[in-house]
């Protein structure tokens, strides 16, 4: 998979070999707490799914961020994303957030911490300005695994979604993405 608009653009990553992995890596762990990431190991065995997309961020050539899709019965679920530092607050996620929406003809649904700190709000404000809108505030993100906690979350979506009743969307996010 790749979608591009001629300067950025997002390739998927087929294995821990694939150039420039190490350096996506290195991003997802700084950019999430433990309890909001998967193990490398798991991160890795998740590529072997048909269902899960690992897409590094780049602009022009030089990789600078990754998001990680899960193509969901009838919505694209946004498991992670994240810019490095250096090149945030230049409108790359959300390029790239748009870029995701306008190449599905599905919702685009995905989990964001509630606004408590200044980061928080921040990207929360951030995806309301990208078009989403709260449709659980009461959602809670699965623990990851025995070792790890669930983690308050909100779940947002940028068109309506179906199935409805919103808890079909949450069970199915919870089997398919967490394996609950």
């Amino acid at each position: 998979m790749e979608i591009t608009n001629g300067i950025i653009s997002l390739k998927q990553i087929d294995t821990q070999d694939y150039p420039g992995f190490s350096e996506v890596k290195l991003l997802y762990y700084r950019a999430f707490q433990p309890d909001e990431r998967r193990e490398a190991a798991d991160l890795v065995a998740q590529m072997d799914n048909p269902a899960f997309k690992l897409l590094m961020i780049m602009l022009y050539d030089k990789p600078v961020g990754l998001v990680a899709i899960w193509q969901l019965s009838s919505f694209i679920f946004v498991e992670h994303m994240a810019v490095t530092e250096q090149f945030r607050n230049r409108k790359i996620g959300e390029t790239v957030i748009n870029m995701i929406a306008t190449n599905q003809d599905q919702a685009v649904v995905l989990e964001t911490p509630p606004a408590t700190d200044a980061v928080s709000t921040s990207r929360l404000a951030f995806y309301q300005r990208s078009g989403f809108d709260i449709i659980d505030e009461e959602y809670q993100q699965p623990a990851y695994n025995p070792a790890k906690n669930a983690v308050k979350m909100l779940l947002m979506s940028n068109r309506p979604v179906m199935p409805d009743p919103i808890e079909d969307v949450i069970n199915e996010i919870h089997k398919k993405v967490y394996k609950k």
